[in-house]
């Protein structure tokens, strides 16, 4: 419990690549070493792809200064940009892994054990938001189908 609130806190505050792959590292061995079944939950988050690259092509493309690797039209693509793409889309692996750390030791106690509860299954719900999405309902009526699914697994 203790190493991953370090590597959350870490995570949150740092901005330095090499940390962060370091982090990935430990995070990895961490959870091949606790049997957290880490390829299984791998293979379930193939949705999760796209979201890391759009993330990583928003910050190639908002970040145009420094020194220009690309250019086409009017888009630039630098090395600042590549490494800030890089940057958040290995923070949000690291917390990913570390957050999966944190579930399968079951940290929060039976004080929180129905907001973990409520946690699971609005994870295992994230597919059907980007079909709802999809479909074109509107934010209210997409917020009022999960909570209605989560509440019906409770």
């Amino acid at each position: 419990m203790l190493l991953s609130s370090f590597l959350f806190i870490l995570t949150l505050i740092n901005n330095d690549m090499k940390i962060f792959i370091l982090i990935l590292l430990i995070s990895i061995i961490y959870n091949v070493y606790l049997k957290t079944n880490l390829i299984q939950k791998i293979l379930k988050m193939k949705f999760m792809i796209f979201f890391f690259v759009s993330t990583f092509l928003m910050q190639i493309i908002y970040i145009s200064d420094g020194e220009v690797v690309l250019q086409f039209w009017i888009f630039y693509i630098t090395k600042k940009g590549i490494l800030a793409g890089l940057t958040v889309v290995l923070k949000i692996v690291d917390i990913l892994l570390i957050s999966w750390t944190i579930d399968f030791q079951k940290s929060f106690g039976k004080r929180f054990s129905k907001y973990q509860k409520i946690i699971k299954i609005t994870v295992k719900l994230v597919p059907e938001i980007f079909v709802l999405f999809k479909n074109k309902f509107n934010p209210k009526k997409t917020f009022e189908i999960i909570l209605k699914k989560v509440y019906k697994e409770l």
